[in-house]
């Protein structure tokens, strides 16, 4: 299971900034985007300690309803970043191979467990969204100077 990134546009912008440029520092950009997509999915997605730990934290308000406790912390640590194998673009995944995964980001109502999703939310918050679009603005306007 994986969320894909990449830049639109590539074309035009690799003849602004020139092959070398554009290969090499927005590479580095959109990684460090990936990066902070798939740790703040670490970080704000799970709750480790197990069912009881997360009912007196939910009791308190402390945590959401759709966060996922970590008993063994197996999906968390498995969440990774990788290069895309898109030779047209600039394109990283953020995924884990745990075959549980699209169980709890999706739900089963099969298994009647509910959508617990913990990437997804990481490409939907408006700061990260924000960050990222800084970082790569950032780069652009360093490069074109």
């Amino acid at each position: 299971m994986n969320i894909d990134i990449q830049v639109i546009g590539l074309k035009e912008l690799v003849e602004k900034l020139g092959r070398a440029t554009a290969a090499d520092t927005l590479d580095e950009t959109l990684f460090k985007g990936a990066l902070l997509l798939q740790f703040w999915s670490q970080e704000h997605r799970f709750v480790s300690g197990g069912g009881k730990k997360y009912k007196t934290l939910f009791q308190r308000g402390a945590v959401q309803k759709d966060i996922l406790t970590s008993r063994t912390g197996n999906l968390r640590g498995s969440i990774t970043t990788s290069r895309a194998s898109n030779r047209d673009a600039l394109a990283y995944k953020i995924g884990t191979p745990v075959v549980y995964a699209p169980v709890h980001e999706f739900g089963s109502a099969k298994k009647n467990i509910r959508p617990r999703p913990f990437l997804r939310p990481s490409i939907e918050n408006q700061e990260n969204i924000n960050k990222i679009t800084q970082m790569i603005n950032k780069t652009i306007q360093e490069n074109l100077k």
